[in-house]
């Protein structure tokens, strides 16, 4: 038997969401932050222009998908999309680059460099499994609406 969803419940359903994922987006830029301030190590530094441009796209992103998530638009699907497609670079970007830091860790004796360099990947991880949460928020949010 199907049971109706009062109009209520399925707002507060779609307010939780965006909640989680405005609050997935702080968590996004705050490792940015650290990521940008683990390539000031010496072994990660070959590693820096590509980490302050993925810096910089994840700031105008967060910039306008914090916009959006807090306005209420017509064409949320449409513009969903596109932030996913977005996420989907980004996500790349951030793996590939995690691929080159693992390379040159596996490259490196020095403890010290090896041990900035697992960091780095380590934050490049965390910058991934975040990057996919809110994709997944923005599926949900596009079923909703």
């Amino acid at each position: 038997m199907k049971t109706r969803v009062h109009a209520g419940a399925q707002r507060r359903g779609v307010i939780l969401i965006v909640v989680l994922a405005m609050l997935t987006l702080f968590a996004i830029v705050g490792i940015t932050f650290t990521l940008v301030s683990d390539v000031a190590r010496p072994a990660n530094r070959p590693f820096q222009e590509d980490v302050e441009d993925l810096s910089a796209d994840t700031r105008d992103l967060a910039f306008l998908l914090g916009q959006v998530l807090a306005d209420d638009i017509d064409d949320v699907e449409g513009a969903y999309s596109a932030f996913r497609e977005d996420l989907g670079r980004l996500s790349a970007r951030a793996a590939e680059i995690r691929a080159r830091v693992q390379q040159a860790y596996d490259q490196t004796e020095d403890r010290a460099a090896r041990a900035d360099l697992r960091l780095l990947g380590r934050h490049l991880e965390s910058y991934e499994d975040l990057v996919c949460q809110l994709r997944k928020y923005l599926e949900i949010l596009i079923q909703w609406r």
